[in-house]
């Protein structure tokens, strides 16, 4: 996180998405090498670790104090979105909480609230590791001047 008097910088890169498809890739190397007669279930672990591994997408969030405008980049090799938003027309930064099926799974993302009730995330994922994205909204909110 790069801060200095007038803009605030983050960048989040997929880091678990992108070990998820090379951990793919490599079981589906193993799985050819141990039977290449087979190479079908291989083939298909190995198209679905490349599409895991290109999906991730990297987040950047930059709130420039001077323009007043919080920006939020996210790029994968699949998609490239912008969006700015002004400071006031956000109400608070928030984290997002989402549940698996049998309540035994939290995980989280950071949120921007607008005044209008639309809700903007940083990430469009939820992930574990709420104190990181505590910290990131707890700086964001200073930086902003938001709850």
């Amino acid at each position: 996180m790069n801060n200095n008097q007038t803009k605030l910088h983050f960048r989040e890169k997929p880091i678990a998405i992108w070990g998820i498809g090379i951990f793919m890739l490599i079981v589906g190397g193993i799985m050819f090498v141990n039977n290449r007669e087979q190479w079908i279930a291989p083939a298909i672990v190995t198209i679905v670790a490349v599409l895991v591994f290109l999906a991730g997408s990297t987040v950047e969030v930059t709130a420039d104090k001077e323009e007043r405008v919080l920006t939020i980049s996210r790029r994968s090799i699949f998609r490239k979105s912008l969006e700015e938003i002004l400071f006031e027309d956000i109400d608070a930064i928030q984290i997002g909480t989402s549940y698996d099926d049998d309540d035994s799974t939290t995980t989280y993302r950071v949120e921007v609230r607008l005044k209008d009730g639309n809700v903007v995330p940083l990430r469009t994922v939820y992930s574990s590791g709420r104190k990181k994205k505590e910290e990131q909204a707890q700086t964001l909110r200073e930086f902003i001047g938001v709850n």
